[in-house]
């Protein structure tokens, strides 16, 4: 059985046990009796990603189900008495299998390679989210601006799994969310077995404090840096030597390599790897990798899963939508490991699977195998059919504008649709 299979016959086990159900639900008085809407309908529901109107997302349950769909109303009342606990604690159990059963798949010259990066969240209008998550702070009189979040996510760069994710206010900062992330990081990938750890990170995120964190915690990193970091960056950035070292009381020798770019540019990245073993193509090629983690990630999320088209209006709602899809991202990942192979820096795969088609097509077979409806096998069978129908080309080293990045459209992309 194929490790995406083990983590959906996990999740199917957690999500019908007594102790789940108890433990994230709003009240012990909450779906004790039968109707449409339990606690696990409503789960599969909101996993299988509500994108299309309520009602008709309502009839297409109850289609499959062989039953009289409930009303949109219904279901708005009982995904209320639901925590987005649980789809946090479904998020970790996937993790706990993927890494149980495959604990060094992926590594690159024995690390776990973790990106991180943030992103924006663009919400619906509504008082209690704007009250939560704040506008976008724009300056343009007579403009209603939008209610944005930001997020925070690490990711194994090799598998492509998020491993931790966060949602806060707009006004939080990219590094803020990471620091508070890292720690919980760091300990959940040592119960799962990882003791080496590469995190990798772009040039918003160093500082001292940071540093010293990783440093703290034991772990090595990568960060590239803006050239007027601090002194001692701006002069080895003058150097015609291609690295040098900082030296400072407290720290390790910490490595400073500059990398030539195409256009003309030197890259910095700091780095805790000092043997020379680690070349400066090495360190470029870790760095880079960030591209089809990160960015390429959060394009999965928000174009493929239309993670910013949410069905409700409310604080829980929406953060049960961004860890459903999460969960779901997982596992579609681990179902594509088998076919595209791992992106390790440097080994990247020759093709790789569409997602967006992928996710359209198994939309439905995710509710189905969660609720008994096919097989293990038969989700199987016809995931990989898909996925090997869809495979593509892997462009590595591509080129994009970052014009318009973090400035939302007037107008949100997704409508209710039919």
């Amino acid at each position: 059985m194929s490790i995406q299979c083990i983590a959906i016959e996990s999740l199917f086990a957690l999500l019908n046990r007594a102790s789940f159900q108890s433990n994230h639900k709003k009240s012990s008085t909450n779906f004790l009796r039968n109707r449409i809407f339990s606690f696990a309908t409503v789960v599969g529901m909101l996993l299988r990603a509500v994108k299309k109107s309520l009602q008709i997302d309502c009839n297409f349950l109850g289609a499959h189900m062989k039953e009289e769909p409930g009303s949109k109303q219904a279901f708005s009342q009982a995904r209320a008495k639901i925590l987005p606990s649980g789809f946090q604690e479904m998020h970790e159990d996937g993790l706990r299998v993927h890494y149980t059963e495959a604990p060094k798949g992926g590594l690159w010259r024995g690390f776990r390679v973790i990106g991180c990066d943030g992103s924006t969240l663009r919400l619906p209008g509504s008082k209690e989210l704007e009250a939560k998550f704040g506008l976008y702070p724009g300056k343009e009189e007579g403009v209603k601006y939008p209610v944005m979040a930001r997020i925070s996510e690490f990711i194994d760069m090799s598998t492509k799994l998020c491993l931790s994710g966060c949602i806060s206010p707009y006004k939080t900062s990219e590094d803020e969310m990471a620091a508070k992330q890292l720690p919980e990081v760091v300990g959940k990938m040592r119960r799962l077995g990882q003791s080496k750890m590469l995190y990798v990170y772009d040039r918003g995120y160093p500082s001292e404090e940071f540093i010293d964190q990783h440093i703290q915690l034991n772990v090595d990193f990568v960060f590239r840096l803006p050239k007027d970091f601090n002194n001692a960056i701006t002069e080895i950035s003058k150097w015609a030597d291609t690295e040098g070292f900082i030296i400072r009381e407290g720290w390790p020798p910490i490595r400073v390599v500059k990398v030539p770019l195409s256009t003309g540019e030197t890259e910095l990245l700091l780095t805790t790897l000092t043997d020379k073993g680690y070349t400066i193509k090495d360190l470029s090629e870790v760095y880079q990798g960030r591209w089809t983690s990160m960015e390429e990630g959060y394009k999965k999320q928000k174009v493929t899963m239309q993670m910013e088209n949410f069905s409700g209006k409310t604080v829980v709602a929406i953060e049960q939508e961004y860890w459903s899809a999460l969960v779901v991202s997982n596992l579609l990942e681990m179902g594509c490991i088998p076919i595209e192979g791992y992106w390790i820096p440097g080994a990247l795969p020759k093709r790789h699977v569409n997602r967006s088609v992928l996710f359209g097509s198994m939309r439905d077979a995710t509710l189905e195998v969660i609720f008994g409806l096919i097989s293990l096998k038969e989700y199987d069978e016809r995931f990989k059919k898909i996925a090997m129908r869809g495979m593509l080309k892997v462009r590595p080293n591509r080129n994009y504008s970052r014009d318009g990045v973090d400035k939302p459209k007037r107008h949100h992309v997704y409508r209710r649709s039919c």
